[in-house]
């Protein structure tokens, strides 16, 4: 049979994404979030800013290299996530975009995000 994880998967992870980004600096952060936050035009329900992280990657030349960023969580509804992606190559200089599905969550926090996020125009 399927396991619990699976089960909840099927329940929720269509519905729910989460778009991870980095972006140079906290100032990048917080303007990207108040162009997605647009009330006329919500398709983020909620953005968390973390700052400082490091990301370490192998650059061209194939060297170790390490890179302070902020990175940047937008929640939102799984059909506002091609928009989303769209905006983020629209605003940002080749964006590091992952879109990771939500398997779980609140119950409460999960009605609150489909109050607050635009229905798909697809």
């Amino acid at each position: 049979g399927e396991n619990l994880l699976e089960i909840r998967s099927q329940e929720h992870a269509v519905q729910f994404s989460i778009a991870m980004v980095s972006v140079p600096d906290h100032a990048s952060a917080c303007r990207l979030a108040e162009k997605l936050m647009n009330p006329r035009h919500a398709i983020a329900g909620v953005i968390d800013i973390m700052p400082e992280v490091t990301s370490y990657y192998t650059n061209n030349d194939g060297k170790l290299a390490a890179e302070s960023k902020v990175l940047v969580l937008i929640k939102s509804r799984t059909n506002l996530m091609d928009e989303i992606q769209t905006f983020l190559q629209q605003n940002l200089e080749a964006p590091d975009t992952l879109i990771v599905p939500v398997v779980d969550g609140s119950e409460p926090f999960m009605r609150w995000m489909v109050a607050h996020t635009l229905e798909s125009r697809a």
